[in-house]
């Protein structure tokens, strides 16, 4: 019985890792000098609503919401099976690296420049004072042997990969385990996390809410197919963004950053890496998103947090996003006004 057992779990694996592979293998392409796009990568792994345009055999679901990098749905592996394993080394390679620091450094996040949540690992490493270098993952013509022993169970980014060979996968997960290492060298003191046990989870609820609700929203605000659905998606970033004006006014306790001090923590970041994205939004459709008549508390916070040295140095400017936001509507057909 055992036998048979094992014998149905690895068909399921081999059928689960085909259907997988299929929904998030996508192409790469080359924007502007130095800008490696990756359709998926942006969004943190895989948009279900673009990705239903181009393999509508694997995705028939008409819903906008996004299968993120972080969503655990897109697998029936738990997270815990995700947020943590050993790799093989060999096939670690050393890759171009950019970012971080200079020189090639120990620690490596495996990523993209532009993906919203490599964003959010690095500045929990920025925050931190940790020295890494970021490795751009290509996705065409396939994933990399790297990425895929790396993180064998969604083969997406952001991974974290250590100096003794062990892979911490999923941004949220990266960024705790950040908080709580203490063996980073001449690393500061963390304030990712509040002392406090029950504003800790406070942060992690908003957390979830901004990646679950907010960001599909903000996603699709900008890559909707029509302007319908567009507007009808800004609408309901509009509303997440109230909901988080209210969660700020809670928190942070009259301080600059969710995290009730003077320093970004957890929610900060979970927040202000989709800055970029949201900056854009509100170029490309004209309306505002973020303003002083709505949003009072959120639109201080956002200046103070772009003004960080760790959002400074992983951030990309408004422009590169508005441009690469444009690239991919023209790639998957988004209907445009005239």
């Amino acid at each position: 019985m055992r036998r048979l057992l094992r014998s149905v779990v690895m068909r399921e694996r081999r059928s689960i890792s085909l259907s997988h592979s299929s929904c998030n293998m996508v192409a790469g392409f080359s924007f502007g000098a130095n800008v490696h796009v990756f359709v998926g990568a942006f969004v943190g792994g895989s948009a279900a609503f673009t990705l239903a345009r181009v393999l509508p055999a694997v995705n028939q679901t008409p819903s906008l919401s996004l299968n993120s990098s972080d969503d655990p749905r897109s697998s029936q592996a738990s997270e815990a099976e995700a947020a943590a394993h050993s790799i093989d080394r060999s096939s670690m390679a050393p890759a171009a690296a950019a970012g971080g620091n200079e020189e090639a450094a120990a620690v490596r996040v495996l990523g993209g420049r532009m993906s919203p949540f490599t964003m959010r690992a690095r500045m929990a490493l920025e925050l931190r004072g940790v020295a890494y270098s970021l490795v751009e993952e290509r996705f065409e013509p396939r994933k990399s042997d790297r990425l895929l022993a790396a993180n064998p169970v969604y083969g997406k980014i952001p991974v974290l990969l250590l100096p003794d060979g062990r892979a911490i996968c999923e941004s949220a997960v990266i960024a705790h385990y950040v908080h709580e290492a203490d063996h980073w060298p001449a690393a500061t003191p963390s304030t990712l996390f509040p002392s406090d046990p029950y504003e800790r989870a406070m942060h992690r609820f908003w957390t979830a809410y901004v990646d679950g609700t907010f960001w599909p929203a903000l996603d699709a605000a900008s890559l909707a197919p029509t302007p319908e659905a567009r507007a009808k998606a800004a609408a309901e970033a509009r509303a997440a963004l109230l909901l988080l004006e209210e969660a700020f006014a809670a928190r942070s306790g009259g301080g600059t950053f969710f995290s009730g001090g003077e320093a970004p923590g957890l929610l900060d970041i979970a927040l202000g890496c989709f800055l970029p994205a949201l900056r854009a939004c509100e170029r490309l459709s004209g309306a505002a998103m973020l303003d002083e008549a709505t949003t009072p508390l959120l639109s201080k916070w956002s200046r103070s947090f772009v003004g960080v040295d760790a959002a400074k140095a992983v951030l990309p400017e408004t422009d590169e996003v508005v441009g690469f936001t444009k690239f991919l509507q023209a790639k998957f057909g988004v209907a445009l006004p005239n």
